[in-house]
This record gives C-alpha cells, structure tokens and sequence, in this order.
C-alpha cells in the first residue's frame, strides 16, 4: 500500500502503511485490502503528519500494489549512497542482507545478517564486508554481489545517484521489490 504524498523531498512515510503477505485466497485477499486501505486513514498517520509538519493533499489517494510474492534465497536493500565516512568518496552502495526475507530487518526488529561496501566507480567486482555479526560464516558469494552492482548501475542510469533499493535474490535472479529516492529527513518539530 502507498500514497500520492508518501514519499516527498523532505519526508518519507517509512512502514506506516499496512502491507500484507502470504495471501492465498480470495477471502485474504479482500480482507488484506481491507486492512491495508484502514491503515491510510489511522491516527498515527494524522500524528505522523502533524509532527512532520506535512500537510494533506486536497483529495489524497490510496494506492495499491498487488504483486507475486517471491520465496527469496536471500533480500535486503542497497544504498547508492554510503552513510559512512571514507568508502570510495562517495561512490559506493551498502548493501544489506538476510536469508529469506528482509521485511523485520526494514523494520529494524533484528539486524542484517551481512553488510557489504561495493565500489561503484570500479566497472569490475570491488567489495569489501564490514558487517557479520549474526552468522560468522554467512558468505552470498561474488556471482550475487556483482548481480546487485550491476542492478544498482542501472538504475542510477534510469533514476539518479540517491536510490533505496529493495531487492529478493530467487531462482538465481535479483528481483526488484521497491525503489524509493534516498530522503534526507528533517528532524521532528518536537525538542
């Protein structure tokens, strides 16, 4: 589920509206609908407003995505922009990833099993791990990685340099979940 005004230069809606999974009925299917339309009109989508300081659109509009779910190998997310100091000046992506799905690692409820640098200047594979906490002996392997980097490449040259990347690893295949624009968020109007 998304909104017209979801994702914006200065503010971003990230998991406040529902999404729904394992749907294999008709009946899920409506009530999936259902729950995912109530979750647009909630309080804390109000709440959320007000303290981003976002004003309604005159006649906002619900959206809705429905698509196959895939059986991931691995997922995750790539960043075409590093958060970190001193990785390749600037031209590099993060990518973070899990074993099957990563829905609780976007959601912050655990950690990503693996994080990796990759070098987006080099025409070739340039990786470096920095992060494995969860499972020392996690390794996707050289052929996933440089499937991503070449993912990532072109849709820098379709949508720009500052992309969030959602993507599933099935069948040998990097699908594309979502793509958002990375958003530099202004902070609450709270103190």
């Amino acid at each position: 589920s998304s909104a017209q005004g979801e994702d914006r230069e200065n503010h971003v809606f990230p998991g406040l509206y529902k999404s729904k999974k394992d749907i294999k009925t008709a009946e899920q299917l409506l009530d999936a609908v259902e729950k995912c339309y109530k979750s647009f009109t909630t309080d804390t989508i109000k709440i959320y407003r007000n303290e981003m300081g976002v004003q309604p659109y005159q006649k906002e509009r619900f959206c809705l995505l429905i698509q196959e779910q895939i059986q991931p190998d691995y997922s995750g997310v790539v960043f075409t922009k590093v958060p970190i100091d001193s990785y390749y000046d600037g031209d590099s992506y993060l990518v973070e990833l899990i074993s099957g799905h990563c829905g609780a690692m976007l959601q912050g409820q655990i950690r990503p099993e693996a994080s990796y640098i990759i070098n987006g200047k080099s025409k070739q594979l340039d990786v470096k791990k920095i992060w494995n906490a969860e499972r020392a002996n996690l390794d996707v392997g050289k052929e996933l990685l440089y499937k991503i980097k070449q993912m990532t490449d072109r849709l820098i040259g379709l949508y720009g340099t500052e992309l969030n990347i959602e993507w599933g690893y099935e069948r040998e295949q990097v699908v594309i979940l979502q793509i958002r624009p990375i958003q530099h968020v202004k902070s609450s109007k709270r103190k």
